[in-house]
C-alpha cells in the first residue's frame, strides 16, 4: 500500500528548479537568497509563521513530525506566498532526438549522470523510450514496450497510461500516470498507473523490467479520501463531469521527484489549484512507494 503522508502547497511562481534545463530560481522574498530546489525539497523558502485555517493546519515551517503506515484521512498543507522569481538560463545548442513526441518524464541512465544515456516516456505512447544524449534516433530497448505489463493498448485513444513524470528512488526508476480524466470529463483507468522498474544494460543498450506483476492503480481513490477539496475535484463517483476535466482544473498530476530523504516520493499536480485565489499548486508525498 503506498501511504500518503500529506499534501505541501507552494505559491506560483515561488522556487523551482530542474537540472535538465539547468534552471535556478531564487527567491525575491527570502532574505537569505538561498538557491531554491525543486519539488524534492520541502524547505523552499520556509516561513516560520503558523495558522489555522478551518479543519486544515496551515503551516510555513519545511520540517513535520506527522508521519503515516497507511492511507491519512487528514492532510496538512504548507502554504508559501507567490513571490516574483529571477530566473538565469544558460542556453545550449539544439539537439534533436527522433522517433517521440509529447516526452513527459525522463531519468538519466545510468543513475547520477547527465551525459550518457536517458529513458523518457511519452504521454501519447505506453512505452518508454531509450537515447544518448548527444541526440539521434533512439536505441534498440525492446523491453521499453509496456502495454503488456499495463494491460493497454497503444492504438486506442482510451487506453493510453498518459505518463507525466519519473525519477529514481533506491536504484528502481518510478513512473506516473496522470489520473487526469478525458477532456470531456471522463474517467479514464488506464491513466491510474504507478509502478517501478529495474534498469540494467545489455550490450550497450538499457532494458527495463518491472519490480512488480502490475502496477499500482489504487492511488486516485487513496487520494480521493486524503483532503476534502482534492475530493470534490476527483469524485469517483461521477463517470463523466465536464467540470472535473483537466482543462477545467479537474485533478491532474504533472510531475515526479524523489525527496531528499531517500525513502519517498513527492508528486506536484498541475490542477488543482487551492488557497484563497486559487493560485498555490500542490505538492503530495509518498512515504512508503516501496511498500
Amino acid at each position: 500500500m503506498v501511504a500518503l503522508a500529506r499534501a505541501i502547497i507552494f505559491g506560483r511562481g515561488s522556487c523551482f528548479s530542474t537540472s535538465l534545463s539547468r534552471v535556478s530560481r531564487r527567491c525575491s522574498r527570502n532574505p537569505t537568497r538561498k538557491r531554491c530546489g525543486g519539488f524534492g525539497r520541502a524547505a523552499l523558502c520556509p516561513d516560520p509563521r503558523v495558522e489555522e485555517l478551518g479543519i486544515l493546519a496551515i503551516w510555513h515551517d519545511a520540517e513535520f513530525s506527522m508521519r503515516v503506515a497507511a492511507i491519512c484521512t487528514s492532510v496538512t498543507l504548507a502554504l508559501v506566498p507567490t513571490s516574483t522569481a529571477v530566473a538565469e538560463v544558460e542556453f545550449g545548442k539544439v539537439v534533436a532526438y527522433k522517433g517521440i513526441c509529447e516526452p513527459s518524464g525522463a531519468i538519466a541512465f545510468p543513475a547520477g549522470t547527465i551525459d550518457q544515456v536517458f529513458i523518457v516516456a511519452n504521454d501519447e505512447s505506453n512505452g518508454l523510450k531509450a537515447y544518448r544524449a548527444a541526440g539521434g534516433d533512439s536505441l534498440d530497448m525492446p523491453s521499453g514496450d509496456l502495454n503488456k505489463f499495463l494491460g493497454l493498448n497503444n492504438e486506442e485513444e482510451e487506453k493510453k497510461a498518459d505518463f507525466e513524470g519519473a525519477t529514481w528512488l533506491n536504484g528502481r526508476a518510478y513512473w506516473i500516470g496522470s489520473h487526469s480524466r478525458s477532456r470531456k470529463g471522463n474517467i479514464r483507468h488506464p491513466r491510474w498507473q504507478l509502478f517501478a522498474t529495474r534498469v540494467s544494460a545489455a550490450s550497450g543498450a538499457p532494458t527495463i523490467a518491472p519490480t512488480s506483476e502490475q502496477a499500482f492503480n489504487g492511488l486516485l481513490p487513496a487520494l480521493s479520501t486524503l483532503d476534502p477539496k482534492l475530493k470534490a475535484k476527483i469524485e469517483l463517483d461521477k463517470a463523466r463531469d465536464e467540470a472535473l476535466a483537466p482543462d477545467n482544473k479537474g485533478f491532474n498530476i504533472e510531475g515526479l521527484t524523489a525527496r531528499a530523504d531517500g525513502e519517498s516520493l513527492l508528486l506536484g499536480l498541475r490542477s488543482p489549484l487551492l488557497g484563497e485565489d486559487f493560485n498555490q499548486a500542490v505538492l503530495i508525498p509518498l512515504e512508503n512507494p516501496e511498500g
